[in-house]
């Protein structure tokens, strides 16, 4: 289903429960025995993306099975790229509920039963398109958990079966896995279903990221995936694998002509496939429509001030912590001092050396990118983030022009011309060792002069009369 479909599906639920096919339930009646459960914890809520999956179906004495199946249909969820790259950007949780039956209605076969959900097979006239409640699963999942953002129903029986919208509902049938990953791709990346089955009055349309009227190479969504060569559009004989080249397929979105695909085969087309390069694109926009890629940073907040005259200011160490990445997803950190790199990594120690010898303010930049594989087309820059200080250098330094013994030249006076306080100012005189010899030359000066004019002096005091003779 696509959210065009959704829009479909909850407007019918409206017009069924007015007429009563529905029986709405106050949440409040049921939520004593509904429990949340936290399966996985990666970070904090509000940088998370928060999935929770509801039990339907399931009664008071199956609540160990419902947690096994969930425990199964998220490991393998996981297990499956791109998610299992990703899985850091995700907090999962589940909701234990209790029906007074077990499975789900099956209209066509006449069977019925007592579900906290409702949950339906045939819907549309369609066997295997199973839907439940959707207000009520979202209302449940919102009053346990207020920070929702993807739900997903999970109906305890067998038959194949699913639905996409802004519930994923799916059946616990062999191939769970298999279709949460196709129902995530519409409720999660809004991705269109690619199979060539006609579902009579869908309206058509190509909103989706993977698929298109035109496949002409300018006009194509996908074409930074698309190589030169290829031929548009691209027939199947012309793939040389199950997803390669990227191309513009025909048939997609229950139509058999007049809208493209990106590749030959792929998840939203079938659960025997993986998914394309530019279905799995989506998804991890997708990700980062909800996730920032730094979730903190120390210090929190600007200005930081170095004082030269104050060590305890300085050094200063910066951190930033990131959501956590594997599998094929990338991530560079890099820091910026104005516009001259000096570091990377989550961590940076800030000194005097790198701000260098003059005081003033100064920008410190950190930079978050994903340079992985699975993004090529990113108009808005949603794979990287960043975060700024301002760092404010002051004071003069506490040995500033000054020498070991306090900046005092050895006959006890101001070396190199310094003002004995230390202050540095006066540094235009002459250096160190051609002061001290000056001073040398002006002694020997000044003691010459002295003894000539002692010996002057005798010699006067002999020729001096002594009186008439």
């Amino acid at each position: 289903m696509t959210r065009l479909g959704t829009v479909l599906v909850v407007g019918v639920v409206v017009v069924l429960g007015v007429f009563g096919v529905w029986e709405w339930v106050d949440p409040a009646s049921a939520r004593a025995v509904n429990t949340l459960e936290t399966v996985e914890n990666t970070g904090p809520a509000d940088n998370r993306i928060d999935l929770v999956v509801i039990g339907e179906g399931y009664r008071a004495a199956e609540g160990e099975a419902f947690r096994n199946h969930v425990d199964n249909l998220l490991g393998g969820l996981l297990a499956t790229e791109p998610w299992a790259s990703y899985r850091g950007a995700f907090n999962l949780y589940r909701i234990v509920t209790e029906s007074v039956e077990s499975g789900a209605d099956h209209p066509s076969a006449g069977l019925y039963v007592d579900t906290y959900l409702d949950a339906t097979y045939d819907y549309l006239g369609v066997e295997r398109l199973l839907v439940v409640n959707e207000a009520l699963a979202i209302s449940v999942a919102a009053d346990l958990l207020p920070e929702v953002d993807l739900v997903v129903v999970l109906v305890n029986d067998t038959l194949y079966g699913g639905s996409g919208g802004s519930v994923a509902t799916v059946s616990a049938t062999d191939v769970a896995v298999g279709i949460l990953i196709h129902e995530l791709g519409h409720s999660f990346a809004g991705l269109a279903d690619e199979y060539t089955d006609p579902l009579p009055g869908f309206t058509p349309g190509d909103n989706e990221p993977n698929v298109d009227f035109d496949f002409a190479f300018d006009q194509l969504k996908w074409n930074a995936w698309v190589e030169p060569t290829t031929p548009l559009p691209t027939l199947l004989s012309d793939a040389v694998t199950d997803y390669l080249p990227v191309g513009a397929y025909e048939g997609a979105r229950y139509l058999e002509t007049g809208i493209y695909r990106p590749a030959p085969h792929c998840m939203m087309g079938s659960l025997e496939y993986d998914y394309c390069a530019v279905c799995a694109e989506a998804l991890v926009l997708s990700v980062y429509d909800r996730v920032d890629p730094i979730d903190t940073v120390s210090p929190p907040e600007s200005p930081v001030t170095l004082d030269r005259g104050a060590p305890a200011t300085y050094p200063v160490p910066f951190e930033v912590a990131t959501v956590a990445l594997g599998g094929d997803a990338g991530q560079t950190v890099t820091w910026w001092l104005g516009d001259q790199e000096v570091g990377s990594g989550t961590a940076l120690t800030l000194d005097l050396a790198m701000v260098g010898p003059e005081n003033g303010t100064h920008d410190l930049r950190c930079e978050v990118t994903d340079d992985g594989t699975w993004v090529r087309n990113d108009p808005d820059h949603a794979l990287a983030s960043e975060r700024s200080w301002t760092v404010v250098v002051t004071g003069v330094s506490s040995d500033a022009g000054v020498d070991e013994d306090g900046g005092l030249g050895p006959d006890g006076g101001p070396e190199n011309g310094a003002d004995p306080r230390g202050c540095a100012c006066g540094t235009s005189g002459p250096s160190s060792a051609s002061g001290r010899a000056l001073v040398l030359i002006l002694v020997l000066i000044l003691l010459l002069a002295n003894r000539r004019r002692r010996c002057r002096t005798r010699r006067t005091a002999w020729r001096t009369p002594r009186g008439p003779w």
